[in-house]
């Protein structure tokens, strides 16, 4: 059930058609912070410095729960089922991007930090998605929060968690290697990134 890097998978083609989960806007975009506290309103340089969510990201594996507002993430793509990674389609990429990368985070800090369910980098800026279950030659994918390289959504039995799903479009090549750590991936992201993707969605039984 390894999301591996497959290299007869090059990713979907422009034109593929994707479901939108999310109405498409235009906002800054900043992670939870790792602790419970407070922290001051970002300055005005900080606000402009923030990757702005203008890339629209689908998945064909996150659903509209019936009936309601909220999205969920289809079993096969958890620890529940194959754990693989699920399809995703993405457009609006810029056209200075010189590589993509795809973080999978908890929305809500365990234990007081970040919890990493995958993270990848090394994807080029002319893909327009990714198939389920695979990466395309050149992919490189860090060690995620469970101590393996590789996708995974697992929570704990009883334990609903949401998720979200971040494409960072990266105007500069990031130097990563296999099993890298996904927070220097994610710092780095913030730093040099100016736009980005997100697609939430939520799963437990």
């Amino acid at each position: 059930g390894s999301a591996a890097t497959n290299g007869a998978a090059d990713g979907v083609r422009a034109g593929t058609p994707a479901r939108s989960v999310a109405a498409h806007r235009k906002v800054p975009f900043v992670l939870p912070s790792p602790n419970s506290r407070p922290e001051p309103r970002p300055t005005a340089s900080e606000r402009a410095s923030v990757p702005v969510a203008d890339i629209a990201l689908s998945s064909s594996a996150v659903a509209q729960v019936p009936g309601s507002g909220t999205y969920a993430i289809a079993k096969e793509y958890t620890c529940h089922g194959a754990d693989r990674s699920p399809p995703l389609h993405w457009s609006r990429v810029p056209a200075d991007t010189k590589e993509l990368a795809v973080i999978v985070v908890n929305a809500k800090p365990v234990s007081g930090g970040l919890f990493f369910d995958w993270a990848v980098t090394g994807l080029s800026p002319s893909l327009r998605g990714l198939r389920a279950g695979a990466l395309p030659a050149g992919a490189v994918v860090g060690r995620n929060s469970f101590g393996a390289n590789r996708y995974s959504i697992c929570p704990a039995q009883g334990q609903r968690e949401s998720y979200l799903f971040l494409l960072y479009a990266l105007p500069r090549r990031l130097a990563a290697t296999t099993g890298f750590e996904p927070e220097s991936l994610r710092s780095q992201a913030m730093r040099v990134a100016r736009h980005t993707g997100i697609l939430a969605g939520s799963y437990g039984v």
